[in-house]
């Protein structure tokens, strides 16, 4: 999404914020990190993304558009995994840019459409 002009900003997981951890990320992403306090910085002009993530389960509860990517073991049958099929916001990992973009302007319209945007259209 950040090759096509997107605005992107990645929050790792506390136990990722380390100078290890950022040293884990290609250099193309670091650059991308905020470590400030992601509940602090929600806007109705966002879209989250997150794999099994509670921030991303709270986000959701509090009606913030928020859209998960799991991978799934071959074989697992969990009652997570019988909910998430049922779930529009569920993106699969392996799909290209294009369709998670379709699919996350088909669950949140408006705010799909501010993400999108590009930066000359306004």
């Amino acid at each position: 999404m950040y090759r096509r002009g997107v605005r992107t900003e990645f929050f790792l997981h506390y136990a990722d914020r380390s100078d290890e951890g950022l040293s884990r990320l290609p250099a193309e992403a670091r650059q991308l990190v905020n470590l400030g306090d992601s509940l602090q910085t929600l806007s109705r002009r966002q879209i989250g993304l997150s794999g099994v993530s509670t921030i991303g389960f709270q986000l959701t509860s509090l009606g913030i558009p928020q859209a998960f990517a799991l991978t799934v073991a071959e074989g697992e049958r969990t009652p997570f995994l019988l909910w998430a099929r049922g779930q529009e916001t569920i993106l699969d990992v392996d799909s290209p840019d294009d369709v998670w973009m379709l699919q996350l302007l088909r669950c949140f319209p408006e705010p799909a459409q501010a993400v999108f945007q590009s930066p000359d259209d306004g």
